[in-house]
C-alpha cells in the first residue's frame, strides 16, 4: 500500500489541498504565532524610574545609570537619592519608597506596569514567560499523545476553539497567579493547535510536494509574528490586543465539515475503510470523481472507461485513475482479510535503534537551540534602543523573506548542508552583535549596526527553523511521527523556557545572552553533519523503513 501514489493520483495541488493549506496557515500557524509572541508586548517592561519626591524633577532625584551620548541618557530604574530629615537629597541611594513612574504612550498598558513587575519583582515577569513556555512544553507532549489517539484533525480544531475561550478569559484576570495559570492553559492549547495541524498538512502531500507546502506554512508563521507588531501598535492596551488575536479562533467551528482526518493516520490505525472514504471525499472535492465509479468493486479497466466516457479525460487521467482504483481496491480488500497480529511499535523502539537514537538526540538539541535563539532574540527586540514597535516589526519581519528563501532553497539544496550553513551564520551574527557598543568613544551611534546584526541573526535562525521543522518530520516513521515530533517540540520548549532567564543575564553584562545564543548555534551546526539526508525521499511508513533511511539505504516498497 503506497499512500504517496494515491495522493499523486488525487492531484497534489487540488482544491482540497489548497483549502487545507490556507486553514493551516491562518489557524494552525499564524494563530499560534500571534499567541506565543504576544508576550513581547504583554510582558514588555516600559521605561520606568522611581517616583521623584515632591518638588524635585527626575534629573534631580534619580541617579544617572549610563550616559551613551548627550542625547542618550539612562536613569536608574529602581534607585533614588535618599532624603535626609531636613528634606535635602544626599548621595546615598535607596529603593523606590513611593513606587514607580512608567513612561507609556497614550493608551498603552502592559501586565508588567499593571501588576508592578519591576525592580524587586522583575524576575516574576521573566518567570511568567517561562511558565508560559512550560505550558507549551506540556502541550507538546499532550498534542503528540492526543493526536495519535484521537486524530490530527480532531485535536487541531478542538484546541483552536479552546484557545479562543482561554485567550479572551485572560483579559479578566486581576492577579499575577491567576494570570499565569490561565496563560499556562492557553500555552498548552497553542501547541495542540500548531503541532497536529502541521503534521496533518505534511501527511496530505507526497514527498515532492511536501517541501513547498511546509515552507508556505512556515512563511505564514513569519507573517503572523510581523502582523503582531501592527496589532500592538494600534491596540496598545494588552487586553484589546488579546481580544483581537483570540476572537477569530471561533471560526474553527465551521471547519469540521471540510477538513478531513489524515488518511495516513487512519491507515496506521488499521481503519482502511475510513481512509478509503476520506480519499473518496478528497477526490470529490478536487472534482475527480463521477458517480463514485472508481471505488466500486468493478474491474479497473471498466471503471476507467466509464470515467473517461463521463469526463472526456486524456490518457494521463486514465492512468492516474487506474492507479487510484487499484489502491482503493487494495484498501477495501485488506479490510476484509484477517489481519496478522503484530507488535505495535512505541516511541521506545526509536530510542532502541542506535542510528535513530543518535538522530533523535541531535534533533532534540537543534530544536532546543533554534527555539532558544528564535524566542530570545524576538523578546530582546523590544529592549533595543529606538522605537520598540519598529524594532520588533523589523526583527520579526525578516521571518517573511526567510520563509520565501526557504521555499526556494529547500527545493534545490539538500536539507543537511542548508541547515548547517544557516545555524553557523546565526552564530556569527549573534556573537558579533554581542561585542558592538551602542556608541563609540568618538560618539558614533552604532544602533543601526546592532539592529542590522539582530535582523540578520533572526533571519538565519528563522531559516534554520523553517528547514528543520520540515526536516524533522521526514526523519521519523509515520506510525510514530506525531509522537516523535511532539517530543522534538518538547525539546524546543525547553529552549523557550530557558530564553527569558538567559535574557535576564543582560542585567549583569549587556551582550551575554547574544554570546550564549551564538555558541549554542555553532555547536548545533556541527551536529547536523550526523543526520540522514531526506530530500526527495519517501516518508518512512514504519520502523523498518526508518532504519533504512538512517542507514543510508534506499526505501524499497512492493
Amino acid at each position: 500500500m503506497d499512500v504517496d501514489e494515491t495522493l499523486r493520483a488525487l492531484h497534489p495541488w487540488g482544491r482540497y489541498q489548497i483549502v487545507l493549506l490556507i486553514v493551516n496557515c491562518v489557524f494552525g500557524t499564524m494563530t499560534p504565532a500571534l499567541h506565543i509572541f504576544s508576550l513581547i508586548y504583554i510582558m514588555d517592561t516600559p521605561i520606568h524610574h522611581c517616583n521623584p519626591y515632591e518638588g524635585y524633577s527626575t534629573s534631580q532625584a534619580i541617579p544617572v545609570s549610563k550616559v551613551h551620548s548627550k542625547e542618550i541618557v539612562e536613569y536608574e530604574s529602581c534607585l533614588i537619592y535618599q532624603m535626609d530629615n531636613g528634606g535635602t537629597l544626599t548621595n546615598q541611594t535607596i529603593s523606590c519608597p513611593d513606587g514607580n513612574e512608567y513612561i507609556l504612550s497614550e493608551g498603552e498598558s502592559t501586565v508588567v506596569n499593571e501588576l508592578g513587575l519591576v525592580c524587586d519583582k522583575k524576575l516574576m515577569a521573566n518567570t511568567a514567560m517561562s511558565v508560559y513556555f512550560c505550558g507549551v512544553l506540556v502541550g507538546a507532549i499532550v498534542s503528540g499523545i492526543t493526536s495519535d489517539y484521537f486524530g490530527r484533525r480532531n485535536v487541531f480544531l478542538t484546541a483552536t476553539i479552546l484557545i479562543g475561550i482561554t485567550g479572551i478569559g485572560l483579559i479578566f484576570t486581576t492577579s499575577y497567579y491567576t494570570f499565569v495559570f490561565v496563560w499556562f492553559i492557553t500555552a498548552i492549547e497553542e501547541q495542540c493547535v500548531n503541532v497536529p495541524s502541521y503534521v496533518l498538512l505534511m501527511e496530505m502531500f507526497p514527498p515532492e510536494k511536501r517541501t513547498l507546502a511546509g515552507c508556505i506554512s512556515n512563511l505564514a508563521w513569519g507573517i503572523g509574528i510581523a502582523l503582531l507588531s501592527v496589532y500592538a501598535y494600534f491596540l496598545r492596551d494588552w487586553r484589546h490586543m488579546q481580544i483581537a488575536i483570540s476572537a477569530p479562533c471561533f471560526a474553527a467551528v465551521f471547519f469540521w465539515w471540510f477538513v478531513y482526518e489524515s488518511p495516513r493516520w487512519m491507515i496506521s490505525k488499521g481503519r482502511f475503510t475510513e481512509a478509503n472514504i476520506i480519499f473518496q471525499k478528497i477526490a470529490k472535492f478536487n472534482k475527480l470523481e463521477q458517480r463514485k465509479t472508481y471505488i466500486n468493486n468493478k474491474h479497473n479497466g471498466e471503471a476507467v472507461r466509464e470515467m473517461e466516457d463521463l469526463n472526456g479525460k486524456h490518457e494521463k487521467t486514465k492512468t492516474q485513475m487506474t492507479s487510484l482504483n487499484k489502491l482503493m481496491h487494495c484498501f477495501t480488500r485488506k479490510e476484509n482479510r484477517p489481519i496478522e497480529t503484530k507488535r505495535k511499535n512505541t516511541f521506545l523502539d526509536i530510542l532502541k535503534s542506535p542510528r535513530m537514537r543518535r538522530s533523535t538526540l541531535i534533533a532534540y538539541y537543534i530544536f532546543l537551540v533554534n527555539s532558544l535563539f528564535f524566542v530570545g532574540i524576538s523578546l530582546n527586540s523590544s529592549d533595543l534602543f529606538g522605537d520598540k514597535y519598529l524594532n520588533t516589526f523589523l526583527v520579526c519581519l525578516v521571518d517573511v523573506p526567510s520563509g520565501i528563501v526557504s521555499i526556494y532553497l529547500l527545493q534545490r539544496i539538500n536539507r543537511r548542508p542548508l541547515l548547517m550553513i544557516f545555524l553557523l551564520l546565526a552564530a556569527v551574527f549573534s556573537i558579533s552583535s554581542a561585542f558592538v557598543p551602542l556608541v563609540t568613544k568618538s560618539g558614533t551611534n552604532l544602533y543601526p549596526l546592532i539592529l542590522t546584526l539582530a535582523c540578520l541573526g533572526k533571519y538565519a535562525i528563522g531559516t534554520s527553523f523553517n528547514c528543520f521543522w520540515l526536516y524533522a518530520n521526514e526523519i521519523f516513521p509515520t506510525e510514530l511521527r506525531n509522537r516523535a515530533f511532539g517530543t522534538c517540540s518538547f525539546a524546543a520548549r525547553i529552549g523557550s523556557i530557558i530564553a527569558p532567564y538567559i535574557l535576564y543575564l543582560n542585567n549583569f553584562y549587556a551582550g551575554s545572552a547574544l554570546l550564549l545564543f551564538g555558541i549554542f548555534a555553532a555547536v548545533g551546526g556541527i551536529l547536523v553533519y550526523f543526520l540522514p539526508e531526506t530530500r526527495n525521499k519517501p516518508l518512512p511508513e514504519n520502523m523498518e523503513e526508518g532504519e533504512d533511511l538512517h542507514a543510508g539505504r534506499k526505501i524499497i516498497r512492493p
